[in-house]
């Protein structure tokens, strides 16, 4: 019924030779289980409205064609239909929206992704910055190119150089995220030192932060590690002031594996965790390395986490470096 109501020209298809015709024809042809086909429809309604000769087939030819340039090594032992249907399932799985898209539009941006593989200078390869997006990330392809993908490009291109842009767009989708999402995470990596951002001097290296760490979630994850940091450290400065002054010995206190820069941490002193284990490792390996209680740490996050995402002062923060009160939240 919601696929009626929001899609009504269907109803002026005929059953046997459009709306049947058709999705035999995405079984068929992507190898579809009946489960998947409604997937797909129920996705995107709209395709079982398009023509299977002058629309669906030619672009599904044009899918194929590009994700065969992916899946050539390793397949000699399958057969290639097999492995061209395997890949073309995939995509559209994880996309249904890209059928409903012209055959140009999506033209345009291979060719878009094409021109940066020859800025990254990665040589003459099948596997493609526009078949690897394809393959991982097609909802890439329904963006629009000149008001959200160039853009960020060029944003990330200004990061990282040309050089390196292709391998980087590949680890991680990165263009999926909004400019917004990008940005402050970036902002939160630079107010906590792990890059330098672009400033009016000139372009600082911030090749340290891989794509997948800018994908890394900033509420659920950066922002609830990090303060929960900063306050495991303030509980051990305490510490160490408390036996300083009854025992003029600190050898007692917890070791730390961190300093985090704040207003009593000189700049020489600071040592911040590594970034693989802020943004990369599981609550467990994180909590387990840094010497943190887990179940302390999941307690916080749980109570401070859906908070952090509408508080105003981490706008405040990446303007002006202040900390964020966890207790105000």
């Amino acid at each position: 019924a919601k696929i009626v109501t929001n899609h009504p020209n269907l109803l002026q298809l005929d059953v046997d030779s459009n709306l049947r015709s058709t999705a035999q024809f995405l079984r068929d042809y992507c190898d579809l289980t009946d489960s998947e086909l409604a997937t797909v429809v129920g996705s995107n309604p709209s395709i079982l409205g398009l023509a299977v000769d002058g629309n669906l087939r030619p672009k599904m030819q044009l899918l194929t064609n590009v994700l065969e340039k992916g899946t050539k090594q390793g397949s000699s032992s399958i057969d290639d239909s097999d492995v061209k249907k395997t890949a073309l399932r995939k995509s559209i799985l994880k996309h249904p929206q890209i059928l409903s898209l012209s055959t140009s539009n999506i033209c345009t941006k291979m060719d878009y992704f094409d021109d940066i593989d020859v800025k990254s200078n990665t040589g003459k390869s099948d596997n493609t910055l526009a078949v690897r997006l394809l393959a991982t990330a097609p909802s890439v392809y329904s963006l629009s190119l000149a008001e959200n993908i160039i853009p960020k490009v060029n944003y990330l291109a200004a990061l990282w150089g040309w050089p390196s842009l292709s391998n980087k767009l590949c680890e991680c989708p990165l263009l999926t995220l909004s400019m917004d999402n990008i940005q402050q995470t970036l902002s939160f990596y630079n107010m906590t030192g792990y890059i330098d951002l672009p400033n009016k001097e000139g372009i600082e290296n911030a090749g340290n932060v891989r794509s997948r760490y800018i994908a890394t979630s900033l509420y659920n994850r950066l922002l609830p590690r990090w303060n929960f940091l900063l306050k495991e450290q303030e509980r051990k400065e305490q510490l160490l002031g408390v036996l300083a002054v009854k025992t003029d010995d600190t050898s007692r206190a917890e070791a730390t594996k961190y300093h985090l820069p704040s207003s009593k941490t000189p700049r020489d002193k600071v040592l911040l965790p590594p970034i693989h284990l802020l943004a990369g490792a599981s609550d467990e390996v994180f909590c387990r390395q840094l010497n943190l209680s887990l179940s302390e740490y999941t307690a916080f996050k749980e109570e401070a986490a859906p908070r952090l995402k509408f508080n105003s002062q981490f706008e405040l923060w990446l303007k002006t470096g202040r900390p964020i009160d966890m207790i105000t939240l």
